[in-house]
């Protein structure tokens, strides 16, 4: 294979002073390439891929991508997923004994009313030195750095990797991932692997890389009270029982002003943090600016980090009763509703937990609030020292900065069916997104140069799985 020449004196050399850790040919790379690169980017996210409107929606990108990744794997397979986009599945075997799995989704959430965002949401404008399109970083970011991070490399070899690679893209990620298991379990053999780089989690606001090693599960519930087939007048209030202070008061029954649940049994099976878990906390700054001045919990940084490592509030995510505003009436409402989730810890079962919840709410009177699960998801958990979570902590330190470590990222998604189908630890650096890049928001953006420096790492994470390989 040929190798990449460094960029000649002429080339365009923005990014290499912004790349202040990167060194090398890797830095030397991304400055030569730059607009083709950014390019490639802005294409990519350019077609719509909305999987909320169907396998329709998502078919120009799923052709899109399997023929970009024609030029750099061996094989390439469409495995269809009824009612949806395919999983792509490419392979491209290695020298050695070793395997890399790399995940990505190439669909995209909805973009929401148009008159909300400043530019039309898949025209791919860049502005300010931004990218700003609908899945520049969640997850498309991701999908075109580490193919074009991986060509780079490719070319640098004299021959075939030293370990294989499988790629694993899906379609349907925005809407739960229906159909992924039913892949891996099919699949399993050929997905084995040492480690699955895992889509990207976030950058701090300076510029810090935060690196997870697995993801908290869903627990999503609807509360509901009925008390009449209809709203009636407020001079009734006397007689009749309010359906929102049934609901409000159950709700206050299952946690208290913070979150932390007092159900009998919430955190039953959750282990206790292990040293380097603990070390992990001890390097964790919450952010205290980006959710603005009095949003945070009057609580000391250390214990902040604490709990967003290691509690699993409940969180109410709407209630819906009567009528606010203009709209607001002198009423008994007969009915009232709320949706609450819990991002449960490793060692939670949300089915154990949604029965907990049931028995609660009837041991403490609260019989007549319906109950309905909407969604639930286990978390996943993996080790902190696997072959490529010390390959992706150095490549973070070579490119970014000293990372921080979460031992399981905040959010949630479908990393537990690679864990519990495949067995296989799951890593999720950081890359082009920050916490202002409004992802699933309106005027969704990543920067440029962010997105370099995410190509540069993603070189550095091929080149130091060899060495964490042996």
């Amino acid at each position: 294979m040929r190798r990449v020449q460094a960029p000649s004196r002429g080339c365009n050399a923005h990014g290499i002073d912004h790349l202040v850790h990167a060194s090398g040919w890797e830095a030397a790379f991304v400055a030569g390439n730059r607009d083709r690169l950014i390019d490639e980017w802005r294409e990519c996210c350019s077609i719509p891929s909305v999987s909320a409107d169907g396998a329709e929606a998502t078919a120009e990108m799923a052709d899109w991508l399997e023929q970009r990744l024609t030029r750099t794997f061996e094989h390439v397979e469409r495995i269809p997923v009824p009612g949806h986009g395919p999983v792509l599945l490419a392979e491209l075997a290695g020298s050695g004994t070793g395997r890399l799995l790399v995940y990505t989704h190439y669909d995209v959430q909805p973009s929401g009313p148009e008159d909300q965002w400043s530019v039309p949401p898949f025209a791919g404008v860049i502005r300010g030195g931004e990218l700003i399109v609908r899945g520049c970083c969640d997850d498309k970011a991701d999908i075109t750095s580490r193919l074009q991070a991986l060509d780079a490399w490719l070319e640098q070899l004299d021959g075939p990797p030293p370990y294989s690679i499988v790629w694993l893209c899906e379609g349907a990620e925005e809407i739960g991932s229906p159909g992924l298991g039913d892949v891996l379990a099919a699949n399993r053999e050929r997905l084995q692997a040492d480690g699955c780089l895992w889509e990207s989690y976030v950058r701090r606001s300076d510029g810090r890389p935060e690196i997870g090693f697995g993801s908290r599960g869903v627990l999503a519930f609807e509360l509901s009270v009925r008390t009449m087939p209809g709203d009636q007048h407020a001079a009734f209030a006397p007689l009749l029982r309010s359906a929102p202070m049934i609901l409000v008061q159950a709700l206050a029954s299952l946690a208290d002003v913070q979150g932390d649940a007092k159900v009998t049994g919430f955190d039953d099976g959750v282990p206790d943090p292990t040293p380097d878990e603990e070390s992990a906390a001890d390097g964790i700054d919450p952010p205290t600016t980006e959710f603005g001045e009095h949003a945070l919990l009057p609580l000391p940084p250390r214990e902040l980090a604490r709990r967003l490592l290691f509690s699993a509030p409940v969180n109410i995510s709407g209630l819906s009763a009567g009528a606010v505003g203009a709209e607001a009436r002198s009423a008994v409402p007969a009915e009232a509703r709320a949706h609450v989730d819990v991002h449960t810890l490793p060692g939670q079962d949300a089915d154990r937990l949604f029965e907990q919840i049931r028995s609660h709410l009837d041991t403490h009177g609260f019989d007549a609030v319906e109950l309905r699960l909407v969604t639930k998801v286990p978390p996943a958990k993996g080790p902190m020292d696997s072959p490529l979570a010390l390959a992706a902590l150095g490549a973070s330190r070579d490119v970014f900065g000293e990372p921080v470590r979460y031992p399981v990222v905040p959010g949630a998604g479908p990393a537990h069916l690679v864990v519990d189908t495949l067995g296989i630890p799951v890593v999720s650096p950081a890359g082009t997104t920050r916490l202002a890049s409004n992802i699933h928001g309106f005027d969704e953006h990543g920067s440029l140069d962010d997105y370099l420096e995410h190509v540069a790492f993603n070189i550095r994470v091929f080149e130091r799985l060899v060495e964490e390989l042996g």
